[in-house]
């Protein structure tokens, strides 16, 4: 392959946000705030006719670039692909369907808290370098699979890893059932000693139809040692409405959350409208009510413009 014909395959997209935010601070009121992530790199490129790359550099505000992803992928076929590099976790189909800086693409302003980035309050391991077995669109129930080895929670040389395990179908067009679990060994991570941390999610989604979209996790995760066995269970729902390029939404959180004190109890209510100006233009408004009162509390308001180019 030339050159040139090599530069013809590979395509670059940018994706940016700015938005507002008035949040509940230590005094109990709302302290305005203005945001954006970022800017994000998403450049894909087909080098043969099986080896292909996709790579998703993010351009923060205080000057530092991170590498959401870099994947090499070589495709067998539908049925068969192996693929490398820093990779989103199979952990039910929220994670993988959506891209994580890419705003102007995702139904709702943030992901759900479980799989949220570190930084952000999220504990379970989103991406991560590693390698991954996949297929999909086998036979007619449209039936994929996903089975990866990362690094986990330990350092990158343990000889701990971690393991997921993701199969899901297709049985109608644009929904998807799916189940996960994922397993691994951890020294001092949320336990003192060697523990054992495993997760069983069931998942489903239905995006792409033309009302109606939907989408809900369940988590059950569990980590144990020696000593102790500790046991969480974790519901993650959307629901939306399109009314032409309007969306009226909702979503409910109910589970665990990491805080500087550990995982403590986080639940919480959210009601968005989403308008598409263009399929690459996005203005989303967000409510979140947390857990007090029966939802009585407006914990903050969100505005964000998402664009991609």
């Amino acid at each position: 392959m030339s050159s040139q014909s090599l530069l013809e395959n590979t395509q670059v997209r940018f994706f940016a946000d700015a938005g507002f935010k008035a949040g509940r601070d230590t005094t109990d009121r709302l302290a305005p705030e203005f945001q954006s992530s970022g800017i994000e790199i998403l450049i894909t490129s087909q080098l043969t006719d099986k080896i292909s790359l996709l790579a998703e550099p993010v351009l923060k505000l205080n000057g530092s670039i991170s590498l959401e992803r870099v994947m090499i992928k070589y495709s067998f076929g539908n049925y068969l692909n192996v693929s490398a590099g820093r990779l989103y976790t199979p952990l039910g189909l929220w994670n993988t369907t959506f891209f994580r800086f890419a705003k102007a693409l995702t139904p709702t302003i943030d992901a759900p808290k479980i799989i949220a980035n570190f930084e952000e309050g999220g504990f379970a391991i989103n991406k991560d370098n590693g390698i991954m077995i996949s297929g999909d669109d086998i036979a007619k129930i449209r039936f994929g699979y996903r089975v990866m080895i990362g690094n986990g929670y330990n350092e990158p040389n343990s000889r701990h890893k971690i393991y997921f395990g993701n199969v899901f179908i297709e049985p109608l067009d644009n929904l998807r059932l799916s189940v996960s679990a994922t397993t691994s060994k951890n020294k001092g991570i949320f336990s003192p000693v060697e523990s054992t941390i495993d997760a069983l999610i069931f998942a489903c989604m239905y995006m792409g139809g033309k009302d109606i979209e939907f989408a809900y996790e369940f988590y059950r995760g569990r980590v144990h040692d020696a000593a102790t066995n500790s046991v969480g269970l974790i519901h993650y729902g959307y629901v939306g409405y399109k009314i032409g390029k309007v969306t009226p939404y909702g979503q409910y959180y109910n589970g665990v959350a990491a805080e500087s004190s550990g995982l403590v109890d986080n639940s919480h209510a959210t009601l968005g409208v989403r308008f598409n100006s263009t399929p690459l233009s996005v203005f989303k408004t967000e409510v979140e009510l947390r857990q007090s009162d029966d939802f009585s509390k407006v914990n903050q308001f969100r505005i964000l413009w998402a664009i991609g180019f």
